[in-house]
């Protein structure tokens, strides 16, 4: 059996370091047992759910993304929140082409992720983009 993966764990505990929080701290502010957050930290137990990540994050003053994709990362599953069906379903198409691993597929991710970009507006698009992909030039645009 290979050993579980210790992402969330590594960064939860290196954030909680950073912010000058003791494991007593994130107990209390999940309501949970001191035991249970070394647990976590540790690898013994699974990673936190997204309504906990989002707690943390505030007590340690961080953007939760790091964490949730930590996350994602360890339990090898994303959870998908929304309740809008378009977004499940794009959600859906997408992890069945980047499960299946065959690059021929890459226009149907496009796809996907070009109705995503349309369903939540323009300006919001770009935003994400250039957090994850830095900001993209528009050859169109005179400079100027």
């Amino acid at each position: 059996m290979r050993p579980r993966q210790n992402h969330f764990g590594n960064l939860l505990r290196d954030q909680r370091a950073a912010s000058r929080k003791t494991l007593g701290d994130v107990a209390r502010a999940l309501e949970c047992s001191v035991s249970f957050v070394s647990d976590v930290e540790h690898g013994r137990r699974h990673p936190f759910d997204r309504s906990q990540i989002l707690k943390v994050a505030e007590l340690f003053g961080v953007p939760p993304f790091e964490l949730v994709m930590a996350a994602a990362k360890d339990r090898q599953a994303v959870n998908i929140t929304s309740d809008r069906e378009e977004h499940l379903e794009a959600a859906a198409r997408l992890a069945r082409v980047l499960d299946s691993g065959d690059p021929s597929h890459i226009s149907e991710a496009l796809e996907v992720l070009a109705r995503i970009c349309h369903s939540i507006g323009v300006e919001a698009a770009r935003v994400a983009a250039d957090h994850f992909i830095g900001p993209v030039e528009d050859k169109n645009r005179r400079v100027g």
